[in-house]
């Protein structure tokens, strides 16, 4: 999990929105694994109280200007992966209340640049998305870091929209530099493993029921987005200020993800059909001229792994509270 050499000095301290989020989890791992002091930013006062996941905690929204300057306040860079949706939607998220969307979402993200700015921070990352190319049947097969984007929904457009406020507040003069990552469909183990992406499709395989979605996508594990997120951080100034930066890893068929876990459960059930390939697949030079190598197959090889055994656990732990003690 350790990077590669640092080009500019690392963070002290990063302050972090949606820190309890799924790309906001791994951001969080892997800082502290490079002993980075992480405040985290939570809407639930249980956890602000608990002081769990050994960060330190902040209770307050995107929205509430006041607790990100507090956030901010003892850090010295601002990763925002903080994003309002509706559960389970990213595309489509904006429900049917695009209004709130934007206003919370977009004014979250000035709030946090504000914040910053105003905190002292000179170094802020902002998630973007792959949804900022689109997915029209024209677009193109491959697109780089410097294809002209054209997102065809809410998502998307919002995105573009937070790579123009990242060029806009970049300003080398004053020596605050924001850059963008733009990741894929992301996987790997999240808490509670219940939420971890695939997670259905290895409690099926265990109990032999077929997989029937047909989907080919790409995809890039949470701990290479983290990654990519500490080397944006760490990167010379001119190598990252107001640009954004694609994040995919490989793509894969909802028939391989089938395939790999029959392997590992001995489920004979019916394969799913591999699905069309993906349009818009993202290749990554910015990152790949940072050192940022993903963990490819073998990586995905072991994520399936893991989520049989968490799902084996799940399992073992309901089956074991549903039973009746006399």
């Amino acid at each position: 999990m350790a990077p590669s050499p640092i080009l500019a000095e690392a963070p002290r301290a990063v302050a972090l929105t949606g820190a309890n989020g799924i790309v906001g989890q791994f951001v969080r791992r892997f800082l502290q694994a490079q002993d980075v002091e992480v405040h985290g930013l939570t809407r639930e006062p249980a956890i602000a109280q608990s002081g769990g996941d050994a960060v330190n905690w902040h209770l307050g929204s995107m929205t509430d200007g006041e607790s990100l300057r507090t956030l901010c306040a003892h850090a010295d860079a601002l990763v925002h992966c903080a994003f309002a949706h509706v559960p389970g939607r990213y595309r489509g998220g904006e429900g049917d209340n695009p209004g709130d969307f934007w206003r919370t979402n977009l004014g979250g993200t000035l709030n946090a640049l504000e914040s910053a700015r105003q905190s002292g921070i000179r170094r802020v990352i902002l998630l973007s998305s792959r949804a900022v190319f689109g997915s029209a049947a024209d677009a193109p097969e491959k697109v780089a870091d410097s294809t002209p984007t054209s997102p065809d929904t809410h998502y998307g457009a919002l995105k573009v929209a937070t790579e123009t406020l990242a060029q806009r507040y970049s300003t080398p003069r004053d020596n605050f530099t924001v850059a963008c990552l733009r990741p894929t469909g992301i996987y790997g183990m999240i808490d509670p493993p219940e939420r971890s992406k695939w997670f259905a499709y290895a409690r099926a395989a265990l109990a032999g029921n077929a997989i029937v979605d047909v989907r080919s996508a790409t995809e890039v594990h949470g701990l290479d987005v983290a990654d990519a997120v500490y080397r944006l951080l760490t990167a010379a100034e001119v190598d990252v200020s107001g640009r954004s930066f694609n994040c995919s890893d490989l793509t894969v068929s909802t028939r391989e993800i089938a395939l790999g876990l029959a392997g590992l459960t001995d489920s004979d059930a019916p394969l799913p059909a591999a699905g069309e390939p993906p349009r818009n697949q993202m290749t990554c030079p910015g990152l790949r001229r940072l050192g940022w190598q993903p963990g490819g197959r073998e990586r995905f090889e072991s994520t399936l792994g893991e989520l049989v055994h968490a799902a084996q656990s799940v399992t073992m732990f309901t089956s074991s509270s549903s039973t009746d003690i006399r």
